[in-house]
């Protein structure tokens, strides 16, 4: 009876072990949403692209450290990312939709930039290959 009882203990033990490993695999692999908002959003730098197109000329146009652009801020309120590395990402990363991703850049515009009353939007092509070329040739 003795060594079974031990034996359960053991296989407890092992179980408890296996447990928690499985919850800090877990959590290294989880994705930090605010920190990807942060080194991706907040930290890019506004540009002024001189001989943008005529529909850019009234907008901030921000680009990452290597002139990628990410994010561009019309006068309407509307904030267009870049669908590749930032709306597509929190997609994936999440498992959102549409509405789910627009809902949080929406709380970290205003948490983070303390932009109310923007509608954040994805971008797909909108030129943005033609922006980032007339930046690269302006540095």
């Amino acid at each position: 009876m003795k060594q079974e009882l031990d034996k359960l203990i053991t296989e407890a033990k092992e179980l408890i072990v296996k447990l928690q490993l499985a919850a800090i695999e877990k959590e290294e692999e989880t994705f930090d949403n605010e920190k990807f908002f942060i080194d991706n959003v907040v930290l890019a730098v506004a540009r002024v692209v001189n001989d943008a197109p005529e529909s850019y000329k009234d907008e901030l146009v921000y680009f990452d450290k290597d002139g990628k652009f990410i994010y561009s801020i019309e006068k309407n309120g509307n904030i267009w990312f870049n669908y590749s590395s930032i709306w597509n990402v929190l997609e994936n990363k999440n498992n959102w939709n549409y509405e789910q991703t627009q809902t949080f850049l929406n709380s970290q515009l205003e948490k983070h930039l303390k932009m109310k009353g923007c509608t954040p939007l994805e971008n797909g092509i909108h030129i943005i290959d033609k922006l980032e070329k007339q930046l690269k040739n302006k540095v």
